[in-house]
C-alpha cells in the first residue's frame, strides 16, 4: 500500500509537471540548431564550381529557411519571456472599439460646438437615416457624420502644407491632393451601401438553413418570433439575430405585436427574398393557413435556388479568372513591345502598369467575386505577427546574401505567407473531415430515432460507436462529456470551426429544447446539410481546372518576359548600325533596371492571380498556401527560364542561315 501511495504521490506531481513550458524550451533548442545548419547551408557548404543560376536559387531557398528558422527562435524567445510578463508589468490594453468611441466622442464635442457644422451634420444624417435602417446596424447618423467631419478637419491640416510644398517643390498636379478630404464626407455613405448588400447577401445565403430550423420549431409548437428570439447569442445566423433584436426591441418597448413586429421588419429588408418570406409568414397567419407547410415548402424552394446560386457562381468566377489570366499574360507582351518603341519611358510603362494597373485590376475582380460569391462563414486564424517576422527575416537575409531585389521581395513574401497558412491548411482539414462524417452521423442518428431513441442516447451510442472520422468522434466525445456535466445540448458551444457543423447541432438542440425531434424533422435536418454540403464540394471541384491555370500563370509568364526581352535585344543588336549612322533619332537599348522591374511585375502579377484563385475556390483569402506556391513557382521560373532562353535564342542564331 505505501508503494502504491507512493507511486501516487508521484503522479500527482506529474501532473503538475509544466509540460507546455519544458516544450516550448525543447523546441528553443531544436530552432537554434537549425539556424546553424542552414547557416552553414547557405553560406559555408555551397560549391563555387556549381553553376551560378543553381547557387542563385540555392541562396534564395538556403535563405527562406534560414529565415524561418531565426523567426521561430525569435517567436519563441517572445512566447516564453515577453508574452506572459509578471503581473505588476501588464498593462491594460486598449482595443480598437475603444479607440473609435473615444474619437466619435472627441467628434461630435467638437462638431456640435459649431452651429454651422452641427446644422449640417443634422441634415446629413436625416440623410443616412433609410441606409442605417436598411444595414440593421443601431447606431446614431448624427454621431456618423461627426466622425467624418472630423477627419475632413484633420485631413486638411495634414494635407494642405503638405500639398503646397509639393506644388513648389515637385509638380502642379500635386494639387489634386486637396480632393483627398472631402472623399471623407462620402465614406459614411459608401460603408452603409456596402453594408447593406453584405447583410443583403448573407443573409440570403443564410435563409435556407434558417427556413429548416423554423419550419422545424414551427412543428413542435413555436413559431417564427420564438425561433428568432433563440437564435439571439448563438452566433449561428449573424443577420437573422440583427433581425431578432430588432423585432425584440420593437415588441418590448414599443409595445408591438411579435408578428407585427415582424413584418415590419421584413417590409424594410434590402433582400427581396427575406422579404418575401417575412412577409409571407405573417399573411400565413392573419389568413389563417398551416404555417409548418409554409415554412417547409419555403425550406424546399430556397435549398433548390441555392443550388442554382452555386453552379451561376461557379461557372462565372472560372470565366472572371480565365479573362485576368489571359489579361496578364498579354499585357507584359504588350508593355515590352511599347517599351521597345518608346525605350525612354520603358521604366514609367512598366511601373504605372505594376503600381496602377494590377491593383486596380485586383480590386475590381476581387469585388465582383466578393459580391457574387456565397459568404463563407468557417472559422480560420493564422498567426499574423509570426508571419510578418517571418517575412522581415527573410527579406534581411536574401538582401545580405546580395540577390536581386525581386527575389528579396518574392522571398520575403513567401516565407511570410507559407507561414500563415500552415496552420490554415491543418484548419480547413479539419473542417472537410467534421463535414465529410455529418451528413452520415445525422442519418445514423435519424435510424436512432426511429428505434424510440431520444436525440442525446442516440449520440451517446453513436459516440461509443465511433464510427466517424477522428475529429468527428472527438466532437461527439466532447458533447457527450457535457451532456454527462448536466449540461442542456442547446447551451453546448461546440469547437467547431465549420458553419455547417455548428449550425446542424445548434438546430438538434433546439430540437431537444422545445421537446419535438419527430423523425421527419431529422430526416429533412439530413437531407438539407447533405445537399448544402454536396454542392459546396461540388462547386469547389467544378473549379480545379481554374486553380491549375492559376498555378500555371507564373511559369508562363516567366517564359514569356524573357522570350520577349530576348527578341527584343537581338533585334537591338541588329538595328546599332543604323542608329549609329543617325537614321534613328534615338537608341532602342533598354535601361538597365528594365529586366528587374520586369521580374517583379511577373512576381506581382502571380500574387495577384494566386489571390484571385484562392478567394473564388476556397471562399476566404486566408490560405496563402497557394499565394506562397505561386512566388516560389515564379522565382524558379525567373531563374531557370533565364539561361533556357538564351541557350535556345543561341542556338536559332546559329541553326536559321543568313
Amino acid at each position: 500500500m505505501e508503494s502504491m501511495k507512493f507511486s501516487w504521490r508521484w503522479f500527482d506531481k506529474l501532473k503538475k509537471f509544466p509540460i507546455k513550458k519544458f516544450l516550448r524550451y525543447i523546441l528553443l533548442i531544436i530552432a537554434a540548431i537549425l539556424c546553424f545548419v542552414f547557416y552553414q547551408l547557405t553560406f559555408v557548404w555551397v560549391p563555387e564550381t556549381a553553376p551560378i543560376t543553381l547557387r542563385t536559387l540555392f541562396y534564395v531557398l538556403g535563405g527562406t529557411l534560414f529565415g524561418l528558422s531565426i523567426a521561430a527562435v525569435i517567436g519563441l524567445l517572445y512566447d516564453i519571456f515577453i508574452s506572459r510578463p509578471p503581473e505588476f508589468l501588464r498593462k491594460k490594453e486598449i482595443t480598437a472599439e475603444e479607440l473609435k468611441q473615444a474619437f466619435e466622442d472627441f467628434a461630435v464635442k467638437t462638431v456640435s460646438k459649431s452651429a454651422r457644422l452641427s446644422k449640417y451634420a443634422r441634415e446629413m444624417s436625416m440623410y443616412l437615416a433609410p441606409d442605417i435602417i436598411k444595414s440593421g446596424r443601431t447606431i446614431s447618423p448624427y454621431r456618423l457624420i461627426c466622425g467624418a467631419i472630423m477627419l475632413v478637419i484633420i485631413s486638411l491640416v495634414v494635407i494642405t502644407p503638405l500639398a503646397i510644398f509639393l506644388m513648389l517643390t515637385v509638380h502642379i498636379l500635386c494639387v489634386f491632393l486637396f480632393v483627398i478630404p472631402p472623399l471623407f464626407l462620402m465614406y459614411p455613405s459608401i460603408q452603409l451601401k456596402f453594408a447593406i448588400s453584405d447583410r443583403k447577401r448573407v443573409a440570403e445565403d443564410e435563409l435556407p438553413l434558417f427556413a429548416l430550423y423554423s419550419s422545424v420549431l414551427q412543428s413542435v409548437g413555436l413559431s417564427l418570433y420564438n425561433s428568432l428570439l433563440m437564435a439571439i447569442g448563438k452566433k449561428i445566423f449573424r443577420e437573422f439575430e440583427k433581425d431578432a433584436l430588432l423585432i425584440s426591441r420593437n415588441t418590448t418597448y414599443f409595445y408591438k405585436a411579435p408578428i407585427e413586429a415582424i413584418d415590419e421588419v421584413g417590409r424594410i429588408h434590402p433582400s427581396e427574398e427575406v422579404k418575401l418570406f417575412y412577409v409571407g409568414y405573417s399573411s400565413e397567419w392573419y389568413s389563417g393557413g398551416d404555417l409548418t407547410i409554409y415554412l417547409e415548402n419555403k425550406a424546399d424552394d430556397l435549398l433548390k435556388d441555392m443550388r442554382f446560386k452555386w453552379t451561376r457562381y461557379s461557372q462565372r468566377a472560372s470565366d472572371w479568372g480565365e479573362a485576368i489570366i489571359a489579361l496578364l499574360f498579354v499585357a507584359p507582351v504588350l508593355l515590352l513591345t511599347a517599351a521597345f518603341v518608346f525605350p525612354g519611358e520603358s521604366i514609367t510603362i512598366l511601373l504605372s502598369f505594376l503600381v496602377l494597373g494590377i491593383p486596380i485590376i485586383t480590386a475590381i475582380m476581387f469585388s465582383l467575386v466578393g459580391l457574387s460569391q456565397p459568404a463563407s462563414r468557417d472559422f480560420l486564424e493564422g498567426p499574423t505577427s509570426l508571419s510578418i517576422v517571418v517575412g522581415i527575416v527573410t527579406i534581411i537575409v536574401t538582401f545580405v546574401l546580395g540577390l536581386p531585389l525581386w527575389s528579396v521581395f518574392a522571398a520575403g513574401l513567401a516565407a511570410a505567407f507559407g507561414t500563415y497558412a500552415i496552420p490554415i491548411i491543418f484548419q480547413m482539414r479539419e473542417i472537410a473531415r467534421e463535414e465529410k462524417s455529418l451528413p452520415i452521423f445525422l442519418r445514423d442518428l435519424t435510424e436512432y430515432r426511429k428505434m424510440g431513441y431520444d436525440i442525446a442516447k442516440g449520440i451517446r451510442n453513436l459516440a461509443d460507436a465511433a464510427p466517424y472520422t477522428d475529429r468527428f468522434n472527438y466532437l461527439l466525445n466532447f458533447i457527450v462529456r457535457q451532456l454527462n456535466l448536466g449540461v442542456p445540448l442547446s447551451e453546448i458551444h461546440l469547437p467547431s470551426r465549420s458553419w455547417a457543423v455548428r449550425a446542424a447541432f445548434f438546430i438538434l438542440g433546439q430540437i431537444v429544447e422545445s421537446g419535438g425531434g419527430t423523425v421527419k424533422c431529422l430526416e429533412s435536418l439530413a437531407t438539407h446539410m447533405n445537399d448544402y454540403i454536396r454542392i459546396k464540394r461540388e462547386t469547389k471541384a467544378g473549379m480545379y481546372a481554374y486553380r491549375m491555370l492559376a498555378l500555371f500563370t507564373p511559369i508562363g509568364l516567366a517564359f514569356t518576359v524573357n522570350l520577349m526581352y530576348g527578341l527584343l535585344t537581338s533585334f537591338t543588336g541588329m538595328m546599332a548600325p543604323v542608329t549609329e549612322v543617325g537614321l534613328l533619332p534615338y537608341s532602342l537599348a533598354l535601361p538597365p533596371a528594365f529586366m528587374d522591374i520586369c521580374y517583379l511585375l511577373v512576381v506581382v502579377s502571380s500574387i495577384s492571380v494566386s489571390l484571385l484563385a484562392t478567394k473564388t475556390i476556397d471562399f476566404t483569402i486566408k490560405n496563402t498556401l497557394w499565394i506562397a506556391i505561386n512566388l516560389v513557382l515564379a522565382i524558379v521560373a525567373i531563374f531557370v527560364s533565364t539561361p533556357l532562353i538564351q541557350y535556345l535564342l543561341e542556338s536559332l542564331r546559329w541553326t536559321v542561315p543568313v
